[in-house]
């Protein structure tokens, strides 16, 4: 790993809930979620994942792409993915999986959007054609099954006015795997209006709705976007709340990336 974790599973005192996108163990992490199962109140991801869950004993409720639910004052919908990276090189005897097996997750707070879309292929009709968030978890990385660098540019400039939260690069010491060494600074001159670009550094706190009229307000609140990381597992969560909730997102087993989101209202 590259970089110190500011935040251990063993000190989050609850969770409303737990959103994963996908079965890839940098989005689910079995050990941090089963160190996290007695403090969380639900898991939610798709239906193949949930019975992952299920299996290792935890509250887990599987949804549909196009599905909705609510974490507290939180309403989440699923949004499509395609991820099936496995099917390009099966192993003996396993399972194929289906584009319904990942997701991303449109999270909406009384302050804002935030639309973490998971790791994907460009689906152009689908993540160009959103109304705008506030923020975008941003995938950038050069990777067939990911966005590629010039589909993310086209997704992010989709929405010029939406903060960029950067992930997929940074975390791991993984220099010949393409999806964890993305470098933000080759954004700049492609992005539009590159000041929202949020290279924020594992633990640092961000006010989300930088690009929006709700900035202050949020600030005044105490609304914010914190990533964290958990040391020693591939795995990264992603928590929103009102007042604590949370979601994660997931990724190949052949690293580890484990990039978290916190949002955080007043209590």
């Amino acid at each position: 790993m590259l970089i110190d974790f500011p935040l251990q599973a063993a000190d989050v005192p609850r969770l409303d809930g737990i959103l994963v996108t996908h079965a890839n163990n940098d989005h689910f992490g079995v050990p941090t979620c089963t160190a996290l199962n007695e403090v969380t109140q639900r898991f939610h991801s798709t239906r193949y994942v949930s019975d992952l869950m299920h299996e290792r004993g935890m509250p887990a409720d599987g949804h549909g792409i196009g599905d909705a639910f609510s974490v507290g004052g939180v309403r989440v919908t699923v949004t499509p993915a395609d991820h099936a990276w496995q099917n390009a090189a099966p192993q003996p005897g396993q399972r194929t999986f289906h584009d319904e097996d990942s997701c991303g997750f449109w999270i909406e707070t009384l302050d804002g959007v935030i639309w973490a879309p998971g790791d994907s292929r460009l689906i152009r009709e689908h993540h160009l054609t959103m109304p705008t968030p506030d923020a975008l978890l941003f995938d950038f990385s050069d990777s067939e099954w990911h966005f590629t660098f010039d589909g993310a540019v086209e997704m992010a400039n989709a929405y010029p006015d939406a903060d960029l939260l950067p992930h997929h690069w940074g975390s791991v010491d993984s220099p010949e795997f393409a999806p964890f060494n993305a470098d933000p600074d080759t954004l700049r001159d492609v992005v539009v209006n590159p000041k929202r670009i949020r290279a924020t550094r594992t633990g640092r706190a961000f006010p989300t709705g930088g690009a929006s009229d709700r900035l202050n307000l949020m600030q005044q609140q105490n609304v914010r976007v914190q990533v964290i990381s958990d040391p020693a597992r591939r795995d990264s969560l992603f928590w929103c709340s009102g007042s604590d909730r949370k979601r994660r997102h997931d990724h190949y087993p052949a690293a580890s990336h484990r990039q978290e989101l916190i949002v955080r209202g007043p209590a």
